[in-house]
Protein backbone atom coordinates (compact mmCIF):
# COMPACT_ATOMS: atom_id res chain seq x y z
CA UNK A 1 0.00 0.00 0.00
CA UNK A 2 1.08 3.90 -1.36
CA UNK A 3 2.13 5.80 1.72
CA UNK A 4 0.35 9.29 1.94
CA UNK A 5 1.05 12.11 3.88
CA UNK A 6 -0.79 15.15 4.81
CA UNK A 7 1.41 18.40 3.90
CA UNK A 8 -1.13 20.67 3.61
CA UNK A 9 -1.32 23.49 5.86
CA UNK A 10 -5.68 23.06 6.73
CA UNK A 11 -7.93 23.63 9.13
CA UNK A 12 -8.01 20.56 11.24
CA UNK A 13 -9.87 19.21 13.48
CA UNK A 14 -6.60 17.18 14.93
CA UNK A 15 -5.01 19.80 16.51
CA UNK A 16 -9.00 20.38 18.57
CA UNK A 17 -7.96 16.52 19.85
CA UNK A 18 -11.87 15.37 18.67
CA UNK A 19 -12.65 11.95 17.53
CA UNK A 20 -14.70 11.50 14.05
CA UNK A 21 -18.44 11.91 15.71
CA UNK A 22 -17.48 15.25 17.58
CA UNK A 23 -15.72 16.69 13.99
CA UNK A 24 -19.25 15.82 12.09
CA UNK A 25 -20.93 17.26 14.74
CA UNK A 26 -18.98 20.61 14.83
CA UNK A 27 -19.33 20.37 10.66
CA UNK A 28 -23.02 19.50 10.66
CA UNK A 29 -23.35 22.66 13.08
CA UNK A 30 -21.42 25.03 11.18
CA UNK A 31 -22.91 24.21 8.14
CA UNK A 32 -26.49 24.13 9.24
CA UNK A 33 -26.16 27.49 10.73
CA UNK A 34 -25.45 29.28 7.68
CA UNK A 35 -28.50 31.47 6.51
CA UNK A 36 -28.43 30.48 2.80
CA UNK A 37 -27.72 28.31 0.15
CA UNK A 38 -24.93 30.22 -1.16
CA UNK A 39 -23.21 30.70 1.64
CA UNK A 40 -23.21 26.89 2.09
CA UNK A 41 -21.90 26.61 -1.51
CA UNK A 42 -19.28 29.24 -0.37
CA UNK A 43 -18.53 27.31 2.68
CA UNK A 44 -17.60 24.12 0.69
CA UNK A 45 -15.90 26.29 -1.91
CA UNK A 46 -13.72 27.46 0.20
CA UNK A 47 -12.59 24.35 1.89
CA UNK A 48 -10.81 22.79 -0.99
CA UNK A 49 -9.17 26.28 -1.70
CA UNK A 50 -7.81 26.10 1.60
CA UNK A 51 -6.59 22.44 1.09
CA UNK A 52 -4.13 23.06 -1.90
CA UNK A 53 -1.29 20.57 -1.59
CA UNK A 54 1.58 18.76 -3.61
CA UNK A 55 -0.74 15.45 -4.09
CA UNK A 56 -0.34 14.11 -7.48
CA UNK A 57 -3.30 11.82 -8.12
CA UNK A 58 -2.77 8.10 -9.48
CA UNK A 59 -5.46 5.91 -11.41
CA UNK A 60 -5.04 3.60 -8.47
CA UNK A 61 -6.36 6.77 -6.54
CA UNK A 62 -9.85 7.58 -8.54
CA UNK A 63 -13.07 7.23 -6.79
CA UNK A 64 -15.06 6.21 -9.62
CA UNK A 65 -19.04 6.97 -9.96
CA UNK A 66 -18.21 10.75 -9.48
CA UNK A 67 -19.34 13.55 -11.72
CA UNK A 68 -15.73 15.05 -11.74
CA UNK A 69 -12.36 13.78 -11.50
CA UNK A 70 -11.96 12.53 -7.78
CA UNK A 71 -8.77 10.89 -6.80
CA UNK A 72 -8.18 9.91 -3.01
CA UNK A 73 -5.13 8.62 -1.53
CA UNK A 74 -5.29 7.44 2.30
CA UNK A 75 -2.97 4.84 4.48
CA UNK A 76 -2.77 4.41 8.20
CA UNK A 77 1.21 4.97 8.65
CA UNK A 78 2.03 4.98 12.28
CA UNK A 79 -1.18 3.70 13.48
CA UNK A 80 -3.17 7.26 12.58
CA UNK A 81 -4.63 7.84 9.50
CA UNK A 82 -3.08 10.17 6.43
CA UNK A 83 -5.71 11.60 3.74
CA UNK A 84 -4.49 13.18 0.53
CA UNK A 85 -7.66 14.06 -1.95
CA UNK A 86 -7.67 15.47 -5.31
CA UNK A 87 -10.31 16.88 -7.78
CA UNK A 88 -10.73 18.84 -10.84
CA UNK A 89 -13.67 20.58 -9.77
CA UNK A 90 -13.58 23.47 -7.27
CA UNK A 91 -17.23 22.34 -5.30
CA UNK A 92 -15.67 18.41 -5.51
CA UNK A 93 -12.52 19.77 -3.95
CA UNK A 94 -14.15 21.45 -1.46
CA UNK A 95 -16.23 18.05 -0.49
CA UNK A 96 -12.92 16.07 -0.81
CA UNK A 97 -11.39 18.36 1.60
CA UNK A 98 -13.78 18.03 4.35
CA UNK A 99 -13.42 14.27 4.22
CA UNK A 100 -9.97 14.84 4.79
CA UNK A 101 -10.71 17.25 7.55
CA UNK A 102 -12.56 15.20 9.03
CA UNK A 103 -10.96 11.58 9.28
CA UNK A 104 -7.02 12.67 8.72
CA UNK A 105 -5.14 12.26 12.02
CA UNK A 106 -7.70 9.68 13.58
CA UNK A 107 -6.06 6.32 14.79
CA UNK A 108 -6.85 3.42 12.90
CA UNK A 109 -9.17 2.22 15.14
CA UNK A 110 -11.51 5.13 14.95
CA UNK A 111 -11.11 5.26 11.02
CA UNK A 112 -12.91 2.04 11.26
CA UNK A 113 -15.37 2.98 14.07
CA UNK A 114 -16.62 5.74 10.86
CA UNK A 115 -20.70 5.91 9.92
CA UNK A 116 -19.99 5.69 6.09
CA UNK A 117 -23.51 7.14 5.69
CA UNK A 118 -22.62 10.79 7.01
CA UNK A 119 -22.78 12.81 3.91
CA UNK A 120 -26.34 11.83 3.57
CA UNK A 121 -26.86 13.47 7.17
CA UNK A 122 -25.94 17.13 4.57
CA UNK A 123 -28.76 18.68 3.55
CA UNK A 124 -29.24 18.18 -0.26
CA UNK A 125 -29.39 21.11 -1.73
CA UNK A 126 -27.90 21.96 -5.04
CA UNK A 127 -25.36 21.87 -5.82
CA UNK A 128 -25.14 18.91 -3.13
CA UNK A 129 -26.24 16.33 -5.46
CA UNK A 130 -26.86 12.36 -4.28
CA UNK A 131 -24.27 11.26 -6.54
CA UNK A 132 -22.05 13.93 -4.99
CA UNK A 133 -23.07 12.58 -1.35
CA UNK A 134 -22.41 9.33 -2.58
CA UNK A 135 -19.01 9.96 -3.68
CA UNK A 136 -18.09 11.38 -0.12
CA UNK A 137 -19.57 8.03 0.91
CA UNK A 138 -17.09 5.90 -1.21
CA UNK A 139 -14.26 7.93 -0.05
CA UNK A 140 -15.10 7.02 3.50
CA UNK A 141 -15.16 3.35 2.03
CA UNK A 142 -12.34 3.63 0.64
CA UNK A 143 -9.99 4.81 3.88
CA UNK A 144 -11.78 2.15 5.93
CA UNK A 145 -10.62 -0.10 3.16
CA UNK A 146 -7.24 0.94 3.32
CA UNK A 147 -7.22 1.65 7.37
CA UNK A 148 -7.76 -1.93 8.12
CA UNK A 149 -5.09 -3.47 6.26
CA UNK A 150 -2.90 -2.38 9.42
CA UNK A 151 -5.31 -3.30 12.43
Amino acid sequence: ARLCHSRSKRISFEEENMNFNERKEKFLSEYNALPSDMERFDYIINKGMRSACDYAPSEEDRIEGCDSGLWLCASADGGFVSVLAHSDAAYVMGLAALICELTDGLSAAEAMEIDTSFPHEIPCVYPMTELRLSSMEKMLLKIKECTKNIL
